[in-house]
């Protein structure tokens, strides 16, 4: 291989692994982000009122719906219309429901990307 071609090669894998540890450094942020949101839901939800949760719920799935339609004119991936989808579910759940069950961000070999539910007792 010529040392230009060589030269080339590994300027585009020094491109590569620096877009690589940015992204991985996003995600770490993002789900860091997530983390302190669902310990603020199971700390919150346990204090509302029937009402306020009915109401929680309301404006949530308002609030998804405009989510959702500024999507209609963007190409967004499957894995994100199905996260969008399977967290909307567990959080209205996790609102609509009696104040002893909350969610659980822990993963499960069953379904690692929603959760799972758990009696707090």
């Amino acid at each position: 291989m010529p040392p230009t071609t060589r030269g080339a090669c590994r300027e585009n894998l020094d491109a590569y692994k620096q877009v690589l540890a940015s992204n991985a450094e996003a995600v770490s942020g993002f789900g860091g982000r997530l983390a302190v949101l669902y310990t603020f839901i199971d700390a919150a939800l346990p204090h509302l009122s029937v009402s306020q949760r009915r109401e929680i719920a309301y404006r949530f799935r308002q609030g998804v719906a405009d989510v959702r339609s500024f999507g209609d004119d963007l190409i967004l991936s499957a894995a994100y219309q199905e996260a969008l989808l399977n967290k909307t579910s567990v959080l209205l759940i996790a609102a609509e429901n009696a104040s002893n069950i909350k969610y659980s961000h822990s993963r499960s070999s069953a379904d690692e990307t929603c959760g799972q539910w758990r009696r707090s007792g």
